[in-house]
């Protein structure tokens, strides 16, 4: 117990001038069991509510109290009792009151919106400060309100499909601003959004927590989200592009069949994706890869479009039989594609000779032709 209290000689001081003044005043002087009168209130005494721990800028649930009592320690009524808040700001309500019978004065304690020590002194006032008491208590969060997202681990507008980001900071906080600590705040993501780890966690004192996403496989929008109990989510989300890996396929064109020197009726045509299927739009695709003389291939480079889809017209060589040609992707990684097609001959490329049927008559066209005179005979005309 602190503060400025009576002393002996002005008590007695005191109690001269109710003598004098009253007369018989000093009858009335506190007895034992009964109240004492306000005029004599020499002390302040710490009755209850101390130490206490509550939500910021919340009312405690105990009344803070003290008694009143004259230097005898006896209750007294009617004194006067000042609450002043010293530290943590708040309030107590009434700031004044008076002591009852039992020498009593309560108050309601309602903490500051800051988390951390909270002080308020009660001062017992009689035209000048008698004696003080100091009552402490400790502002915890209140209940969580806001969840964001630390944009120092935001993860970019776009990231490549199946990619695993840097782990994803969030703080939970009160409508104050105050961290809020031990509450848990659930994850998940959109379908065909990949997966978080863990699902759920409980944040840290300074009301931090965290969890990973890894994208799904599938281009397009991604979505994953942090929830806490009873509020709507906090969603982030990302466009997820095609993989760096490459694959070439055939589509149509392969295996057919055209004379020497010809433009085959359909185009080849490849499709490109990434390893996990999506298409690659705006890809090179080279066509000029010919292997041996398997004629011209036109365009020789090509662009995929929107569906991964690149193609050109081949016009076979001179060679008959098998011709191939072979696509590829540029780069160090290039993936191939291998064309094969039939070049034939027609009746117009075959060269006519001395080619004559067996002769009749037992002779060979040799003995024929031995006699240059000799006309063949009718059926060699």
């Amino acid at each position: 117990m602190a503060g400025r209290k009576l002393s002996t000689v002005a008590l007695a001081g005191s109690i001269a001038v109710v003598a004098i003044g009253g007369g018989c005043r000093d009858q009335a002087l506190t007895a034992a069991g009964s109240v004492g009168d306000p005029a004599f209130a020499a002390h302040i005494l710490l009755q209850g509510g101390d130490g206490q721990i509550g939500p910021a800028s919340a009312a405690l649930a105990e009344s803070i109290s003290v008694k009143v009592v004259d230097a005898g320690g006896t209750p007294v009524a009617g004194a006067q009792v000042n609450w002043t808040v010293r530290l943590g700001g708040g309030s107590v309500i009434p700031p004044t009151g008076l002591s009852d019978a039992n020498g009593i004065v309560s108050g309601s304690w309602t903490l500051g919106s800051a988390v951390g020590a909270n002080s308020v002194r009660a001062y017992l006032v009689n035209g000048y400060v008698v004696d003080s008491v100091n009552f402490s208590a400790t502002a915890g969060a209140a209940a969580p309100a806001v969840i964001t997202l630390d944009p120092i681990s935001a993860p970019s507008a776009t990231a490549r499909v199946g990619l695993t980001l840097s782990p994803l900071e969030y703080t939970v906080v009160d409508q104050f601003g105050n961290p809020v600590g031990g509450t848990i705040v659930t994850f998940g993501t959109a379908f065909g959004s990949g997966t978080v780890t863990p699902t759920s966690a409980v944040t840290a004192a300074d009301g931090h927590v965290s969890t990973v996403w890894t994208l799904a496989t599938t281009v397009g929008t991604q979505t994953m989200s942090a929830t806490l109990a009873g509020q709507l989510p906090l969603t982030t989300m990302l466009t997820a592009t095609p993989d760096t890996s490459r694959q070439i396929a055939i589509v149509s064109g392969d295996n057919q069949t055209a004379a020497v020197n010809t433009l085959l009726p359909n185009s080849i045509r490849v499709q490109v994706t990434d390893r996990f299927s999506n298409v690659i739009t705006g890809d090179v695709v080279v066509f000029s890869d010919s292997i041996g003389a398997s004629g011209v291939v036109s365009p020789d480079s090509s662009l995929t479009d929107a569906s991964g889809l690149a193609a050109a017209s081949w016009q076979l060589g001179a060679i008959e039989g098998v011709q191939r040609i072979r696509v590829r992707t540029p780069g160090s990684g290039g993936q191939f594609a291998r064309f094969t097609a039939t070049a034939t001959l027609v009746l117009s490329d075959v060269a006519v000779g001395n080619l004559f049927p067996a002769p009749a008559f037992g002779r060979s066209m040799a003995e024929v032709g031995r006699n240059k005179h000799e006309s063949p005979p009718p059926y060699a005309r």
